[in-house]
């Protein structure tokens, strides 16, 4: 499993640096932010909603704190479970390009903030890219605001067959995948963008050495 951009501390701090209060909103927005955290984001809510309505002086005993807005807290919790099983069962076999439209954003749009070109994004999402570095799922999960690790799986699985393409042979003939740094070669991109991506694939290559 590759290492997501953030970790669990870096996502709590920043939740600790936006939100006043522990309100159900917010954990909706962080969980669909960061989908991979999801059920530590409800539990670190949950505990919080209980926190804050402890006093501020005073004692409390253990009786105190497990009554006190538990029974919020494993209604939280129970959602949670319930929508990431809901996520996981709509989003299997989807395809790149088609979660990025439901998240409001374009072919275009994807290709500049990730500093890829259409080709290489039309790639990706018919999975016919191979050895594909991690700083591609990262900034791709980051456009989608979400994390690498429900990225991965839109461009690492089997690959795709084009809508409407045609063959001859009675066998459906298997889709030609092409090395990622290959397909950067072949792209339209520029110079700066082509360095940093063979460079990208280079470090990687050598971390699998080590």
């Amino acid at each position: 499993m590759r290492q997501t951009e953030f970790d669990l501390e870096d996502v709590l701090n920043a939740v600790m640096l936006e939100e006043k209060e522990p309100n159900y909103e917010a954990l909706q927005r962080w969980c669909k932010r960061y989908p991979a955290y999801r059920a530590s984001l409800a539990r670190f809510f949950a505990t919080w909603a209980i926190q804050s309505q402890l006093p501020m002086e005073g004692t409390v005993d253990e009786s105190q704190l497990a009554n006190i807005g538990v029974s919020r807290a494993l209604n939280i919790l129970s959602q949670q479970e319930s929508e990431v099983e809901t996520l996981t069962v709509t989003l299997r076999g989807s395809r790149l390009l088609a979660v990025c439209r439901r998240a409001g954003i374009s072919e275009e749009e994807l290709a500049n903030r990730t500093d890829l070109d259409r080709s290489m994004i039309a790639k990706l999402d018919l999975r016919r890219l191979s050895a594909v570095p991690a700083v591609c799922f990262e900034r791709i999960a980051r456009v989608l605001r979400t994390s690498a690790e429900f990225v991965m799986p839109l461009i690492t699985g089997p690959p795709v067959m084009e809508a409407g393409a045609r063959y001859k042979s009675a066998k459906r003939p298997k889709p030609k995948t092409e090395d990622f740094a290959a397909a950067v070669r072949n792209s339209s991109l520029g110079k700066t963008q082509r360095d940093f991506w063979l460079d990208a694939v280079r470090k990687e290559q050598e971390r699998g050495r080590v």
